[in-house]
């Protein structure tokens, strides 16, 4: 009584309750990828746990729309066509403190390696199951629909000089 009933995922299969499923506001999740059917695919499975994706299949804007949008997450892919996704990675960490989620195909450990040091915060590598998937965003996905802060907090700014570096480039 009062409860919120459990929202299921196919018939007969009841997905956990999370702090998701009590938000004022669904989470906005960013996805950066390139393939159509990876991104469909994607965007239906989280769609699907009320959070709103957008879309971006090329690596270029996906800095300005993150400033502009300020996502709870984003799903970054490392093999985009028009840039390599370490350096996306690093024009989105200079606007925005989302938690930064690597889905690529690459097993290179130097290039997930250089994308961790880029300032991301996860790896799923494809191909990939729905449920690490789904375990990914709810690892990373803040508590809150609120927009993450633009700026980096001050005892996070003191421990790497990569973000030393990005820190001093954002608006205070």
């Amino acid at each position: 009584m009062g409860q919120k009933p459990r929202p299921t995922t196919a018939p007969g299969r009841v997905r956990p309750v999370c702090l998701r499923d009590y938000w004022a506001h669904p989470a906005r999740v960013l996805l950066v990828e390139d393939d159509p059917a990876t991104a469909e695919m994607i965007a239906i499975v989280l769609a699907g746990q009320r959070l709103i994706v957008d879309h971006l299949a090329a690596g270029a804007q996906a800095a300005a729309h993150a400033r502009r949008h300020r996502p709870g997450l984003i799903l970054l892919d490392l093999m985009l066509t028009d840039l390599h996704g370490v350096a996306v990675c690093r024009a989105l960490r200079a606007v925005c403190a989302a938690p930064i989620v690597i889905v690529s195909a690459t097993r290179d450990e130097g290039v997930i390696a250089a994308a961790m040091a880029a300032g991301a915060h996860g790896h799923l590598p494809k191909p990939f199951a729905v449920h690490d998937l789904l375990a990914q965003v709810d690892n990373h996905l803040p508590p809150t629909a609120a927009p993450l802060p633009i700026t980096m907090p001050l005892g996070i700014a003191a421990a790497s000089p990569l973000v030393d570096a990005v820190a001093g480039q954002l608006p205070h």
